[in-house]
């Protein structure tokens, strides 16, 4: 190679290497925006199990609230029929003793 084919090829290296610079600069740039992509997306699956969490919590407590009238209606229940049971009794026991004291 002459001298002049040798500056040709080191001035074509010089400019293939300066392109690969900038290439490589913009794959880091990128490189770094996805990694911070991944860390959002990270805390965000955190605050989304957290809110899953949550609404877990929100929904049993909502039940709970649902079923706090049934519940109170059937105590209710229970307690109706059972003051009537025993008035029925109470009646039918004070009859017996009138006719047994009489």
């Amino acid at each position: 190679m002459t001298q002049d084919e040798l500056i040709i090829q080191v001035t074509n290296n010089t400019n293939e290497i300066k392109s690969m610079n900038s290439r490589l600069e913009k794959v880091e740039n990128k490189q770094e925006a996805i990694m911070e992509i991944a860390k959002n997306v990270e805390k965000l699956a955190v605050n989304m199990e957290y809110m899953a969490n949550e609404q877990k919590d929100i929904k049993n407590r909502i039940t709970k609230i649902e079923q706090e009238p049934v519940e109170e209606s059937k105590y209710y229940k229970r307690t109706i029929v059972s003051c009537i049971i025993t008035a029925i009794l109470g009646g039918v026991l004070t009859a017996l003793l009138m006719l047994i004291i009489k």
